[in-house]
């Protein structure tokens, strides 16, 4: 991903809970790092993004975001580009969630952009601990979990 878009810095004020829950995640650790760097006024880098705990508690000025995971960094890219369609999208998720459902998007290849962000998300909100693994041949393989709720309250995309 590149830099932020104009209207993000509009949203720096809040508080921006991460969307995703990340195996390795830095939730736990960001409250502390975000008093450390409370002065930090360079250009934040993260090579290994994930749920992003770090830079959405930083909320730098100028940031370079990358990840090896293709489907996350696309995810980020269409909710910056069309969140509102994504959270259409997750609403229906949401109606339809079941054990039955989410097999069913797990062995489905989405069609669109918008698809495909929002599966990611379904996937992570259902699968089992948030965790991220693919098989040999590159498809997600992580069994459902306990979670009933797709959409959060905390959700500010």
């Amino acid at each position: 991903m590149s830099s932020l878009s104009p209207n993000f810095r509009e949203v720096q004020s809040k508080e921006i809970i991460p969307f995703l829950k990340w195996v390795g995640g830095k939730r736990w650790y960001s409250e502390s790092l975000k008093k450390e760097f409370s002065s930090f006024s360079g250009r934040y880098i993260e090579p290994f993004l994930g749920g992003g705990a770090i830079f959405f508690s930083m909320l730098p000025n100028r940031a370079l975001l990358s990840d090896i995971n293709s489907d996350l960094v696309h995810t980020y890219q269409i909710l910056l580009s069309d969140w509102q369609k994504i959270v259409t999208r997750l609403e229906w998720h949401q109606i339809k969630h079941s054990s039955e459902h989410y097999y069913v998007q797990r062995s489905t290849v989405p069609r669109d952009d918008i698809e495909r962000a929002a599966r990611f998300i379904y996937l992570n909100r259902a699968c089992w601990n948030g965790l991220y693994r693919v098989n040999f041949k590159g498809e997600f393989n992580v069994p459902k979990g306990s979670k009933v709720k797709i959409l959060l309250e905390t959700d500010n995309f």
